[in-house]
């Protein structure tokens, strides 16, 4: 192309601009976000998030007749429906439970898990809320009416776990909803009695997984670990008992599995019988891909104290191979909720009672644990409070070293508070619960905390990204293109040559790759250089990079002036004539 050529392109591109959205995510810990009602149904919902920042509900909405919902919220407050996607609604009063996971192809899967009386279909839902599977997509009869257990590999693939009388019902299923499996489901036998629940699918890092599993005895239970490969083959001789009789693990508090990061695999429980004042124990065992328990037979303690310690929460370390754990301690007066980091090693690096989080009024209080970024352990706790001026659900922030942070963060007003979940995306925590209404009637809402503290969303060009995570602070780019990866997003750099000033070098630099591919001048991120791009660089000119979030090495002074429009416009003219 002939520079007169060129530049006359520019002369045509005089004004370009953009619109923004507004942030639908409150700012008042009085006015949560509502999702959606419940009637007469006690704790029931689960959250997962997927890549494209939304967060996704799954819950129960009637104690009979019930339907299984499911509300997506998008990165920037954005209700998908306003009472949530109901997908099926039962003839019967089953008890019912949500089961959903997420894929990375920002679509979910989920399913109503229930007693094995009818057929419980799993679906897969769109951010558009359409179902892209079918009803009957599970071929294995059996297996289609006793769904306990979902998970998701990382191929888009979803194992689908039940039970049939002793034996361990498994399907592996592709993202179009094809058994990947021939015949479709695998049994494996369980080692244990027919009245056993799968409470635990964990990733084993080789394209298998965990199946964690316990079966009662008095008061207390039997644990087991088995492992499958990519084929549901078993890949132990036998399934590996985790928590043997006696003491065994609580029938009142759940054990918590979850992947070590190394391919093996952690569990925490609490120990024997655990009712009333006893003085009971919580433990961890780590169990690598050969099935070879690491750690002493009986487990490694996370606390010293002869306190009865209950109710845990578990979930990694962002950068390390640690683990926090988080549980309630007490009898029935006087509970309080502590934490604990623990070391892959079975070492407790929080002391050998952890830390206190705070005194709980309630025993009915709930709580929830994420990893708020790589810095810190984020707990909501839900409790009633001491009266009308208080929030019934608070947030506490731990760092790395056990040290709370001063301000605890209020996240509703003084209604009572129900089954508290919490997940992280980027910057962000989302926590969710379920609210007290009128009567029967609840509400399920949720509140969204940025790592500053701050409730809501600072969303300055309405893309859907926080200002804080925002590489274009100014320009609409929910994409995030960054492909010099210098913190600036393309469409807020034209600085080709990074020294912080479109000019004339950037302008030839981009004339070089005219109507080619060229990933850096190419900044709307269409595939292809063009007048479009040349309109940005024309916006940008005499601008230093940005602004953004992430990158502010570039000064301030180097900022648009009148001056800096009239000379673009003087060059050009001069070039083209």
């Amino acid at each position: 192309m002939s520079a007169k050529s060129f530049f006359a392109f520019v002369a045509m591109v005089i004004c370009m601009g953009g619109s923004t959205a507004q942030a639908q995510w409150p700012t008042d810990p009085q006015t949560p976000l509502v999702l959606g009602q419940l009637l007469g149904v006690g704790p029931n919902h689960e959250v997962v998030t997927t890549p494209d920042g939304a967060t996704w509900v799954a819950w129960i909405d009637h104690q009979c007749f019930a339907s299984l919902r499911v509300q997506r919220i998008s990165r920037t407050g954005t209700l998908q429906t306003p009472a949530g996607l109901a997908l099926e609604t039962r003839d019967n009063c089953d008890s019912l439970s949500p089961r959903i996971v997420a894929l990375d192809d920002n679509t979910v899967i989920l399913s109503a898990v229930n007693l094995p009386t009818t057929t419980q279909p799993v679906y897969r839902v769109d951010a558009d809320g359409q179902q892209l599977w079918a009803p009957d997509v599970i071929a294995d009869e059996t297996l289609a009416r006793s769904v306990e257990r979902l998970m998701t590999f990382g191929n888009g693939d979803t194992l689908i776990a039940g039970k049939d009388m002793g034996t361990i019902k498994l399907g592996r299923y592709d993202a179009a909803g094809n058994a990947v499996w021939n015949p479709p489901t695998v049994g494996l036998a369980s080692a244990t009695s027919t009245n056993m629940r799968i409470f635990g699918l964990v990733p084993d890092g080789a394209d298998g997984a965990y199946i964690l599993y316990d079966s009662p005895s008095t008061y207390t239970r039997f644990v087991f670990a088995a492992r499958i490969d990519e084929l549901g083959a078993p890949v132990w001789a036998s399934p590996l008992v985790m928590v043997p009789l006696p003491p065994g693990s609580s029938r009142h508090t759940d054990p918590v599995a979850l992947a070590d990061g190394l391919g093996g695999l952690l569990l925490v429980w609490t120990q024997g019988v655990e009712q009333g004042a006893s003085p009971v124990p919580i433990r961890m065992q780590h169990v690598d891909a050969a099935g070879n328990t690491l750690l002493a037979p009986e487990g490694a303690r996370i606390s010293l104290s002869a306190a009865r310690q209950f109710d845990v929460r578990v979930t990694g370390h962002a950068t390390t191979d640690d683990i926090f754990v988080v549980w309630r301690d007490g009898p029935f007066s006087g509970q309080s909720i502590r934490a604990q980091r623990m070391s892959l090693a079975g070492v407790r690096l929080w002391g050998d009672n952890g830390i206190l989080i705070t005194d709980v009024n309630d025993l009915d209080s709930q709580y929830s644990i994420s990893s708020f970024d790589v810095n810190t352990l984020a707990i909501a706790v839900g409790d009633t409070p001491v009266d009308a001026q208080n929030a019934s659900v608070m947030l506490y922030r731990i760092d790395t070293m056990g040290q709370q942070a001063s301000a605890t963060i209020a996240l509703s007003g003084n209604a009572d508070a129900d089954s508290i979940q919490s997940v992280t995306l980027d910057d962000a925590l989302t926590v969710v619960w379920q609210r007290d209404a009128t009567g029967n009637q609840n509400e399920l809402v949720a509140q969204r905390v940025r790592a500053d503290g701050t409730l809501g969303l600072t969303d300055t060009d309405g893309d859907g990204v926080d200002d804080a995570a925002d590489n274009c602070l100014t320009a609409s780019n929910s994409d995030q293109r960054d492909s010099n990866d210098d913190g600036f997003g393309n469409v807020c750099d034209a600085d080709l040559n990074n020294d912080c000033v479109v000019n004339v070098v950037d302008l030839g630099l981009m004339r070089t790759d005219f109507f080619g591919p060229g990933p850096d001048a190419d900044l709307d991120g269409d595939g292809v250089v063009n007048v479009v791009d040349l309109g940005l660089l024309r916006q940008a000119f005499f601008r230093a990079p940005g602004p953004s979030g992430l990158n502010d090495t570039c000064p301030n002074e180097k900022r648009p002036t009148v001056a800096a429009g009239r000379f673009i416009k003087f060059y050009l003219d001069a070039k083209i004539s």
